[in-house]
């Protein structure tokens, strides 16, 4: 058996034990604190129990009348420039850091400008040009030009003079091609002489064959005074050669005509062997492409004479015009275009000076948002400069103060900074029933105003204040304020506290204005908190009562 077993039973008791008499003994306790206290509640309750104290102090003792105007307001630079992107574009440079000191003028970022340097080029070639151009309108026709010109409107006069001869070398040619078709090409198609010509095959459709005949008679006739026409016309009598050109064309167009009645008839023969078909239709259809090929080429080439008389006449036209030099409407017209891109590259230029952000006025930098690579949109914020050597504060006072604040008042900004009132808004904010005070900062303390601080300024009184009615301003403390309104608190000669309704203004710092309820001989209680009208007390010894 282990050693100490025997001794295990007696442990466990006590465990069990020493619980039961530490609750017992807590009971003992709570039952003897408890009875003392209820014991000590009764015995005060028998006494009568002590009344409050409270201090008075004279309402005359409240008045300022000399007091400062006070209000909170934000350090301002008077020189700050929060500058903001025109453009949107990536940032390529950044030359500054915050902290550093810049001056008027001095390139602070730079942005991706590339594409619109390119464009400026562009556009101040095109103003190059057309100033040159203006410049030779103003200078008028040189010898050189002259000769120029003169030689464009002999080379078009030969041109043209070319374009004759060569109709009429066509017309010839195509008169003997198609007196060919008709006279050889095609006879194996006829029998009979000039006079009485048909048919050398029998057709179901005797209407068509007496047409294809008659119209085989009447071409022969017609070449014939085709070939008068041609006799008539010479190079140098161009009104001939235009006639024989419009008369060619329509002969053409009758063999045209003619061919395709003949492809017809041959369609609609009935005692021919298929061999004899097939080569009569071969020789109409090979005439037919000879005319064919004639009349465009006759066409053709009454185009190009029709385009050899423009060309002449344009560059006519333009040999007066450079004999004539330039009229007033056609420089001033000129000097229009030189303008309009003169002013295009000024634009170009307004765009390429937005990729570029300058410093508007000395100062430090105080702020500085993008990084380089960042795309920046316009309206967007990159820099700010401030200029620590003008500063201003910006505070509000209330319409209740208006009337104590003056323009170059003494003003004490914060702990110990000096400034005076430099700046009175004309108007109130109807919401805020507050105007707005510009204070020029005289001397920035110690430790200095920082841009951006929040202060509290005391704009000194004017002197005319010491004869208008004296400013009441008490302690936050020694008024209640209720859902009912505001009271000070009297002590009547029973004293008892008696409530006196009271009207208040602003509030400045620890204190608030009061404007009715309150006169100079009474004496008031401070602080108020738990008192209520009716309550009887007792004064602090040495306030008089």
């Amino acid at each position: 058996m282990p050693v100490g077993y025997p001794n295990a039973p007696m442990k466990n008791f006590l465990k069990r034990h020493s619980f039961v008499m530490g609750t017992l003994t807590f009971a003992v306790v709570f039952v003897a604190v408890t009875g003392a206290r209820m014991a000590s509640r009764q015995a005060s309750s028998d006494a009568e129990p002590p009344l409050p104290q409270v201090a008075v102090a004279s309402v005359a003792s409240f008045q300022k009348v000399n007091a400062p105007v006070l209000a909170e307001g934000t350090v301002e630079s008077l020189e700050q420039a929060d500058l903001r992107s025109q453009v949107s574009a990536p940032v390529t440079r950044v030359y500054v850091k915050i902290g550093d000191a810049v001056a008027p003028g001095q390139t602070l970022i730079a942005f991706q400008s590339s594409d619109i340097a390119a464009q400026l080029a562009q556009a101040q070639a095109v103003v190059k040009s057309q100033a040159a151009r203006l410049q030779e309108l103003k200078n008028g026709a040189r010898s050189q030009d002259l000769e120029l010109q003169q030689s464009a409107v002999a080379k078009a006069k030969s041109d043209l003079t070319d374009a004759y001869t060569n109709a009429v070398t066509m017309l010839n040619d195509a008169y003997a091609k198609t007196e060919d078709v008709l006279e050889n090409q095609i006879t194996a198609l006829f029998t009979g002489n000039d006079a009485n010509l048909e048919l050398s095959f029998q057709i179901s459709d005797l209407q068509l064959k007496n047409d294809v005949e008659g119209q085989r008679g009447m071409l022969m006739r017609e070449l014939d005074a085709w070939k008068r026409e041609l006799e008539s016309a010479s190079a140098k009598d161009t009104a001939s050669v235009d006639a024989a050109l419009a008369g060619g064309q329509v002969h053409l167009a009758s063999v045209r005509d003619f061919l395709s009645s003949l492809m017809s008839a041959v369609l609609e023969e009935i005692n021919l062997p298929s061999a004899t078909v097939d080569a009569y239709k071969g020789s109409v259809a090979g005439a037919r492409t000879i005319i064919a090929g004639q009349l465009l080429a006759v066409k053709g080439q009454e185009q190009a004479i029709t385009s050899g008389k423009t060309a002449v006449s344009q560059q006519e036209t333009r040999l007066q015009l450079v004999q004539a030099g330039a009229t007033t409407e056609t420089v001033v017209a000129q000097e229009a275009v030189v303008e309009q891109a003169e002013a295009s590259v000024q634009s170009i230029q307004a765009q390429l000076a937005k990729t570029s952000i300058r410093a508007p006025i000395a100062g430090i930098v105080a702020a500085l948002p993008v990084r380089i690579g960042e795309l920046v949109t316009p309206g967007a914020p990159v820099v700010s400069i401030v200029n620590k050597k003008g500063l201003q504060v910006k505070a509000f006072v209330s319409d209740e103060d208006l009337g104590r604040v003056e323009e170059d008042a003494e003003v004490t900004v914060g702990a110990n900074a000096k400034g005076k009132v430099s700046r009175i808004a004309p108007s109130i904010d109807s919401a805020s029933r507050k105007v707005a005070v510009d204070v020029l900062v005289t001397y920035p303390g110690d430790p200095e105003l920082v841009v951006g601080q929040s202060v509290t300024i005391a704009v000194a009184p004017p002197a005319r204040s010491a004869a208008s009615p004296a400013a009441l301003l008490l302690p936050v403390q020694a008024v209640k304020i209720t859902a009912s309104g505001a009271f000070v608190f009297t002590v009547d000669p029973d004293l008892r506290l008696k409530e006196r309704p009271v009207t208040l203004g602003s509030v400045q710092g620890e204190y608030v204005r009061v404007l009715q309820g309150l006169t100079a001989d009474m004496e008031i209680v401070s602080p108020v908190y738990e008192l209520k009208d009716g309550q009887k007390v007792t004064v602090s010894p040495g306030d008089g009562r």
